[in-house]
């Protein structure tokens, strides 16, 4: 800002031809993890409401695994079944997708992950893959096979910002705050840290560079929980009746 008046002040006087920073764009975040945020997350109460209400809509199962796994939207969108191991009850992150559809590597070696499946996010994946044989059988020769687990309704790679609007419809529906999806993978790494999962789990799970970029994020979180466990030492030692 103040580089920008100064070079304005001296176009005025005439002493340069232009000002150059009106034409330097500042430099994009990579992700929705460097930016700076205020995230809302939802409470234990309100995740679990969610649930119920989206599993039988295509697009809600994929934000439902954002909330199970804490997986990154472009993550959840590119991938494919054949990183997907039932049988030992894990996903592999190996690609995301980016804002203009394009399939891409992770952006960094801790985001290349294996995420443990809970029993219900394995229970979901099992049913989206019969889910999406019916609609596979029903659009004939219009589907195009790619592999993927969460593609468009013609099985091409499906583009996350088309999500949003979806997203907002379904909040609605379940009678719960509006948050953005990215808030989804928020609110996971916050009931983790609430329900006493180590630090560093979490951190892996959520593909960040080290632990100490998780706390900065949603320290605030735990610490919120640390104060709700701060019992006195009667609390502590008192015998059962």
């Amino acid at each position: 800002m103040v580089l920008h008046s100064a070079l304005k002040h001296a176009m005025t006087l005439e002493l340069i031809p232009r000002n150059v920073a009106d034409i330097v764009k500042p430099e994009r975040p990579r992700d929705e993890d460097a930016r700076e945020w205020t995230a809302s997350v939802w409470t234990r109460e309100e995740a679990r409401r969610f649930a119920p209400v989206v599993k039988e809509d295509r697009w809600g199962r994929l934000l439902l695994m954002l909330l199970h796994t804490g997986m990154r939207r472009g993550e959840a969108c590119a991938l494919r079944w054949a990183n997907v191991d039932f049988e030992k009850r894990e996903l592999h992150v190996r690609e995301s997708l980016d804002h203009k559809g394009n399939v891409t590597t992770p952006k960094t070696a801790k985001s290349r992950r294996t995420l443990a499946l809970s029993d219900e996010a394995h229970a979901l994946l099992m049913y989206h893959r019969e889910q999406q044989q019916i609609e596979r059988a029903a659009q004939g020769g219009r589907w195009k096979e790619h592999g993927m687990v969460f593609p468009s309704t013609v099985g091409t790679p499906q583009r996350g910002d088309n999500l949003r609007r979806h997203f907002v419809m379904l909040c609605d529906q379940a009678g719960l705050p509006r948050i953005r999806i990215h808030d989804l993978r928020h609110t996971f790494t916050s009931l983790m840290l609430a329900v006493g999962a180590p630090l560093t789990i979490i951190s892996e799970k959520s593909g960040h560079e080290d632990p100490d970029f998780t706390w900065k994020r949603y320290g605030h979180t735990y610490k919120s929980e640390h104060e709700r466990w701060a019992l006195s030492l009667s609390e502590l030692t008192r015998e059962e009746a």
